[in-house]
């Protein structure tokens, strides 16, 4: 029964095993209408898209707003505490859409649903706080292979549910995914704290830090423009190439696919580090915004949206990236800081990409082409100038520590 088991265990286990779960799960439930679904829903109750881009922007704020405090609330309460707090909330928010009457209950239940996100910097603390021979190997498996399984299953679930009942219904469906992610959530154990003890670093130090203060910068302006360039996807292809529910799904699905194509080439190709692996996201992410500018069939359509995995994967590989560099008595607040970068930037993006739309809606895309290739390039020069130099001299100090501890 353990060798059928096996390959659930992704060659995890205990605590790791049961965070994997949870991530998976939570995923699941954003999986189901995050991407593929949800403009469109908001769009069915009324609001335009500048207005929705408005409503997630707010959701944004709300969540960046909330996410400095987490690290200075990770060393009182702990990391469990904040990970079951952030998948509670998600429940009470799934309910929202599935009563919702009006734009402002949509508006409330989308605001309260952005903060879960809070739940990440905790996670990644319990991550790195595990021992782990190959710490970037484990946050791309947590982060972008559970994940992608995740939204390979969310979408076309969604779809089909949309399709054949109602998209109220997928939020049902939301709810309990939700409730079991808190329930694993909740079996999770508190990790030892490597760095209590030391001065805990604040944000000004890493703002100081100029390998970290570039990360962020760079985390903030990839997750900008990949979310400029494909927020209103589903409704370009639903108003200008009519796809149903189903199709939609279908079409996220093949995104998370895409996902898990470029993880595995990542396990299997050792040149691509986390940070390259950002860069060769960003850059998949502008080939599917050429293609939904270009074609309308679905028999091509539908399977190009394997590019716009490299969203889920260059985002998902900034932590990592940071783990690298990052002094431990930093962690906790480098975790935060790389969330409140990227909420910016994934706070700020739909408005803009909201009005755009309404302008001409084929200009986010044609923005999104243009800049992502540029962003993927900025990535490759971080890597070359920052990056490696910076974990070249951490292995020499290490290495000058190891001498000094066996002379």
């Amino acid at each position: 029964m353990r060798s059928l088991l096996a390959p659930l265990r992704f060659g995890l286990s205990g605590n790791l095993l049961r965070l994997f779960y949870t991530i998976f799960l939570w995923e699941l439930g954003f999986g189901l209408y995050i991407n593929n679904m949800l403009t469109v829903y908001l769009k069915d109750h009324g609001m335009t898209e500048a207005r929705t881009g408005l409503v997630l922007t707010i959701a944004g704020l709300a969540r960046i707003t909330l996410l400095l405090p987490v690290g200075s609330l990770m060393d009182h309460v702990g990391r469990k505490p904040v990970v079951v707090a952030a998948a509670a909330i998600a429940i009470p928010g799934s309910f929202g859409y599935i009563v919702a009457s009006n734009q402002w209950i949509l508006a409330i239940a989308t605001i309260v649903m952005s903060i879960n996100a809070l739940g990440f910097p905790a996670m990644s603390a319990i991550i790195a706080a595990s021992d782990l021979e190959n710490p970037t190997d484990t946050f791309r498996l947590l982060y972008t292979v559970g994940p992608a399984i995740a939204f390979i299953i969310g979408p076309a679930v969604g779809g089909v549910v949309g399709q054949l009942i109602s998209n109220r219904a997928v939020f049902i469906v939301c709810a309990f995914v939700f409730l079991a992610a808190l329930l694993l959530a909740l079996s999770l154990e508190e990790p030892h704290m490597h760095n209590r003890g030391m001065r805990r670093g604040g944000y000004l130090d890493i703002v100081q830090y100029r390998p970290m203060r570039l990360i962020v910068l760079f985390g903030f302006g990839l997750v900008f423009i990949l979310a400029f360039g494909v927020t209103f996807l589903p409704n370009l292809i639903t108003d200008a190439y009519h796809f149903s529910d189903q199709q939609r799904g279908i079409a996220f699905s093949c995104g998370a696919i895409g996902t898990l194509i470029l993880s595995m080439s990542m396990s299997r190709i050792k040149a691509i580090t986390a940070i390259r692996g950002s860069a060769l996201g960003v850059l998949s992410v502008s080939g599917i915004c050429i293609v939904a500018l270009t074609v309308g069939s679905p028999w091509i359509l539908i399977p190009a949206f394997a590019m716009r995995g490299g969203f889920m994967f260059g985002w998902s590989l900034l932590t990592p990236v940071a783990n690298e560099i990052a002094p431990p008595a930093l962690r906790e607040r480098t975790f935060a800081s790389i969330e409140f970068a990227t909420g910016i930037g994934n706070t700020l993006a739909p408005v803009l990409a909201g009005i755009a739309y309404e302008i001409d809606r084929t200009l986010p895309f044609l923005i999104g082409a243009i800049v992502m290739p540029i962003v993927a390039v900025l990535g490759m020069m971080l890597d070359r100038r920052v990056i490696a130099p910076e974990i070249a001299r951490k292995e020499r100090l290490a290495l000058a520590d190891a001498e000094m501890a066996a002379a």
